[in-house]
């Protein structure tokens, strides 16, 4: 079938993308042909994915079943449902979120802040100190329960939840073309934070985050599931194929 629509993404992600897609294919091919420009522009404007090994963290917190952010062809697929507040990618969009706030747009932002004072469900990965304080409001009914500091050590005056590190917890930038597995460098600190009712055990929720963030990997962790909700990305892969 020819299109005008020119992209390039990884094997596991087109397969994946087919499997969950619910339209036409046409409109698949124009979906990812958009979504590729819009991965492009955050990534030139600094952004940086999280890494698996961050993302399985945040997600071990409330066992969470959706993640929120970024772009359908970066969505990770260990999550049964993905999207943004103003585009669904596939699965639920209700439930137990990670958020990954400064992949999206303030329109989206100010979604989420719609619904996350009554929620108690949702785990934040965002800058410390981001340049727009205001637009994290959720730090007013919230409470950071990770604290992710680049390259220097532990003081003794910090607190146990702020972490050294940050050396292998970010994606390359254009890793989705290429399939790049490299863990690189934070180039900022970087919080997690939860609703200050939530129920969870914050001291386990602080060992696994900080594991994650101190992880001397220099790749990431992928683990080939050929079975349940990753079982058609890996089956992209030559692994995964019969």
């Amino acid at each position: 079938m020819e299109t005008s629509y020119q992209w390039t993404v990884n094997s596991t992600t087109w397969n994946h993308l087919q499997a969950m897609w619910q339209a036409t294919p046409l409109d698949l091919l124009r979906l990812i042909h958009e979504e590729t420009h819009h991965q492009i522009v955050l990534e030139a404007s600094g952004y940086r994915s999280p890494t698996c090994r961050i993302l399985c963290a945040l997600k071990s917190i409330f066992q969470a079943n959706g993640v929120v952010g970024e772009s359908t062809i970066t969505a990770v697929p260990f999550f049964e449902g993905a999207g943004l507040p103003s585009k669904p990618f596939w699965g639920p969009q209700q439930g137990r979120r990670v958020i990954l706030w400064e992949s999206l747009r303030p329109e989206d932002q100010e979604r989420c802040l719609n619904e996350l004072r009554s929620d108690r469900s949702w785990v934040i990965w965002c800058k410390a100190k981001p340049k727009d304080m205001p637009a994290q409001s959720f730090r007013e009914y919230g409470k950071c329960i990770f604290v992710g500091k680049c390259k220097k050590q532990r003081q003794a005056d910090e607190s146990q939840a702020e972490s050294a590190g940050g050396r292998h917890v970010t994606r390359a930038r254009g890793w989705w073309k290429r399939g790049d597995v490299a863990a690189c460098a934070a180039q900022t600190n970087m919080n997690c934070w939860v609703h200050q009712d939530a129920l969870l055990n914050d001291d386990q929720a602080e060992t696994h985050m900080r594991e994650a963030w101190e992880h001397e990997g220099s790749k990431d962790e992928l683990n080939i599931v050929l079975q349940g909700l990753e079982q058609h990305f890996w089956r992209g892969t030559e692994a995964g194929r019969p």
